[in-house]
């Protein structure tokens, strides 16, 4: 009697068409922009990373007495410093292009320079948030919100360059919504 039921509920399924122009139409967003004093938090980390570079580069060429020309050492170290300037100046611009919006069932955060991308996480599905610093942004006052939902251990959200009290705020806001949305559902 069991098959019979199962094999009578397959036969009741359906899976019609919707006609796209009947969805809900999307409204813009507002972004909340990023802190911008944090592109000084970008410069300070490019920096540190060039002046390794190129302390690195310098102390190879001084130590194993190359043969080279000196034009060719001169061009290798200006060759270096445009690729470090031009990395730099893509972090600075892929910065700009961050942002997110606090809605009322979710969050939505969008990133990308030349692949976008928008991604909402609706508060009923977050597990845990946390606020965490690294030491350039913690010595620089900005804090990183990162938030997980269920079946990774690497954080599905992550909002940088936020000042650590809007951080932990929004912290305390999320995990207020998901135990009042999870109770409505």
């Amino acid at each position: 009697m069991p098959n019979e039921t199962r094999q009578n509920s397959y036969m009741n399924f359906s899976n019609n068409k919707i006609d796209p122009d009947t969805l809900p139409q999307v409204q813009d967003i507002r972004y909340d922009t990023l802190e911008p004093g944090y592109r000084k938090v970008i410069w300070v980390e490019n920096g540190i990373i060039s002046f390794l570079l190129l302390t690195a580069f310098g102390i190879a060429f001084y130590f194993e007495k190359l043969d080279f020309l000196v034009s060719y050492v001169i061009f290798i170290f200006i060759a270096l410093c445009l690729v470090l300037l031009i990395i730099t100046w893509i972090r600075l611009k892929r910065f700009s292009c961050k942002g997110y919006q606090v809605r009322q069932h979710d969050l939505v955060y969008k990133s990308g320079l030349w692949w976008r991308s928008e991604v909402a996480i609706p508060f009923v599905r977050v597990q845990h948030s946390e606020v965490t610093q690294g030491p350039i942004a913690r010595w620089m006052g900005y804090s990183t919100l990162n938030l997980f939902t269920a079946g990774g251990s690497q954080s599905d959200l992550s909002i940088p360059a936020l000042l650590p009290e809007r951080a932990e705020k929004l912290k305390a806001y999320i995990a207020q919504k998901s135990i009042e949305d999870e109770a409505v559902i």
